[in-house]
């Protein structure tokens, strides 16, 4: 914030009087105007602070031998690289690399890339783009440039005006303009199913069931024979008298 120059008093008896030095030369000198602009304020601390990943480039004149892996980050290739490359994002691919690639989506705008390509998202090989390999697990590719290599594409196909195709096609649907040169054989298949999960049944534990003792049986008891309780009574009241 700009501000003016302030008036400073020393030892102040009258106010009217009581000036320094910097006051009488600021009396002097002609007052020009200063415009006043009100800084923003920060912040608070709890907002949330937004932060955006950058790419990493590989620039032109560097060259990298030797495998590079990238877990979230973009990749741009302006160079060359001599060896595999396996991440997680996107790959845009503008200069020279000799290896297998594994990535999200794939760009190659220009350059070659001699190497089979392996994406879960989509690729796209631009006019001046050359591919020497397979590519393979792809949802969608676009081809203006040349493939010498097998395509397997789960979705859509799109061979333009200027595209070069030689190798097999296997894909779900096909888009072919003219102008496109296609030397191979061509499969039209459903795109693969994703597996049901399979759920396994727990496992179940041999228990051998406690075996609870059992009672013997009470002894059987004899029946009274009429008779000879008959008997029993004779004598007892025989002996009684």
């Amino acid at each position: 914030m700009a501000w003016g120059f302030s008036k400073k008093v020393k030892d102040v008896v009258d106010d009217s009087s009581a000036y320094t030095y910097e006051d009488e030369r600021v009396s002097r000198e002609p007052q020009n105007t200063v415009s006043v602009q009100q800084e923003e304020a920060p912040a608070p601390v709890s907002a949330p602070i937004r932060r955006e990943v950058e790419n990493s480039v590989i620039s032109k004149t560097c060259v990298v031998r030797g495998n590079i892996t990238i877990e979230e980050e973009d990749l741009v290739i302006l160079g060359c690289v001599e060896g595999d490359i396996v991440g997680k994002g996107d790959i845009t691919l503008s200069g020279t690399v000799t290896g297998n690639v594994s990535c999200r989506n794939f760009t190659l705008v220009c350059g070659e890339l001699d190497g089979n390509l392996n994406c879960v998202g989509n690729a796209a090989i631009y006019a001046e783009g050359h591919l020497l390999g397979d590519i393979k697990h792809a949802e969608n590719v676009e081809l203006s440039g040349i493939l010498e290599g097998n395509l397997y594409v789960q979705g859509l196909t799109s061979l333009m005006s200027s595209a070069n195709l030689n190798g097999n096609l296997v894909t779900a649907r096909l888009k072919i303009e003219d102008g496109a040169v296609l030397s191979g054989k061509v499969t039209a298949a459903e795109p693969e199913p994703e597996p049901e999960p399979v759920y396994e049944a727990p496992a179940v534990e041999n228990v051998v069931p406690a075996v609870e003792p059992v009672a013997a049986p009470a002894p059987a008891v004899p029946p009274i024979d009429a008779a000879a309780a008959s008997l029993a009574a004779i004598n007892a009241s025989a002996s009684v008298q």
